[in-house]
């Protein structure tokens, strides 16, 4: 059987984009195999499998690793695609790395020689993931594509501006229950930008579903029906995202107009429920201040999450907020400059002083959400620098929790 090889960054979440082509792979007769590369794959590696087809799944931040690996594989004149969200929105520097560049959703494009379709696929008419590749406790479902919202630092604003009839697509739930008994894993979770957007679905899904998962929820949306639905329904925990706890920066900068009032009552309704919770947020927003930051993990430490997972903002040329930073001086860059993950640092003119700000906090963020007033351990930390001072002010502050009124 022929041999088609995917490239991808090491990830511990299931690839379910490549996951979905290696089914179509099959269809072509070809034999999906995916290398997952840590920053020291080799193209003699990917080459010893003597495939037919590399592809390449790229993703801003990682283009310049896996354009330097593409050209080496090409150069044995093996055959070379390229697709992911970095051949999505700079597609011609793709094309200088590859026989064949997908842009967009590849479903009816993939192995053929057209680079985009203008049309949507019905989800319901998705094959089905490939479940060949090893998987751990937890395995991926979509039940819809697309998102509701366009917040400003995120592709799929411009992802709706490429397809002209764009809506998001809700998979039927008896397509769902029928993915789901290909999956063995003791936890589902629902990778949906927003998981049972339509209240309708979530309904008729409460009704038929009954196995453990974890979704991705808008903290605009919930309300007490829609949690109570996800408990009905088998779900263990949400992830849902702060990102600032500056309600001007949501507004104007992020483009997520959530009062504050409005979170807080969104987030109690959340808090006084059993489902864990793991909430996102960025630092090193621009206009963002350690003051900003550190309130935002004041919020944290209340709402007492199993993870307050916590990135820096990387200013990605084109989503809006990207453009936007290039076009008022916050960066200066062309996307080559950032780094192949969003937790080392930030890319924005900040100052010296503001930059180690940043990168401090991000360091004990998380940590600092599970202890008694962890914004003032933080900030301890983040002017000294010593783990020290860090390790004494969680001490002090235990104490003041232990024995206040």
């Amino acid at each position: 059987m022929k041999l088609i090889t995917f490239v991808a960054k090491e990830s511990e979440v299931e690839n379910l984009g490549l996951m979905y082509l290696a089914t179509i792979a099959q269809s072509y007769g070809y034999e999906p195999i995916l290398l997952k590369d840590k920053g020291q794959l080799t193209a003699e590696e990917i080459l010893d499998q003597r495939p037919s087809i590399v592809g390449f799944q790229i993703f801003t931040g990682y283009h310049k690793r896996m354009f330097q690996l593409a050209d080496q594989v090409r150069k044995s004149g093996t055959f070379v695609m390229i697709g992911g969200p970095h051949a999505t929105y700079f597609f011609d520097d793709c094309q200088e790395h590859a026989d064949q560049v997908y842009k967009g959703e590849a479903i009816n494009t993939f192995l053929t020689p057209s680079p985009f379709n203008e049309k949507l696929t019905n989800p319901d008419e998705f094959p089905f993931p490939y479940r060949g590749w090893a998987s751990g406790d937890i395995q991926n479902i979509m039940t819809s594509f697309g998102c509701v919202k366009r917040c400003s630092y995120c592709y799929n604003s411009a992802w709706q501006e490429m397809y002209d009839s764009y809506q998001v697509r809700q998979r039927s739930v008896d397509s769902v229950l029928k993915e789901a008994d290909q999956c063995s894993a003791k936890l589902i979770f629902f990778q949906d930008d927003f998981f049972g957007w339509d209240i309708k679905w979530l309904r008729e899904f409460t009704q038929k579903w009954n196995r453990p998962y974890h979704c991705q929820l808008r903290i605009d949306a919930v309300s007490e029906e829609r949690l109570e639905l996800l408990q009905k329904s088998g779900c263990t925990g949400i992830t849902y995202a702060i990102e600032s706890a500056n309600e001007t920066i949501r507004k104007d900068i992020l483009h997520r107009p959530v009062s504050d009032d409005r979170l807080w009552k969104k987030a109690e309704l959340i808090k006084e429920s059993p489902l864990r919770v793991r909430t996102e947020q960025m630092l090193g927003l621009p206009t963002s201040t350690l003051e900003d930051e550190l309130k935002l993990l004041e919020l944290n430490c209340y709402l007492e999450p199993e993870i307050a997972w916590t990135a820096i903002f990387q200013p990605y040329l084109g989503t809006w907020l990207g453009n936007w930073c290039l076009e008022n001086g916050w960066y200066q860059g062309n996307n080559d400059d950032i780094d192949d993950n969003f937790f080392k640092t930030t890319r924005l003119n900040f100052s010296t002083t503001r930059r180690v700000e940043i990168e401090r906090l991000q360091e004990v963020f998380n940590l600092c959400s599970k202890l008694p007033y962890g914004e003032q351990v933080a900030e301890s930390y983040v002017k000294s620098g010593d783990f020290k001072t860090l390790l004494a002010k969680t001490r002090e502050v235990s104490y003041d929790s232990l024995y206040r009124n």
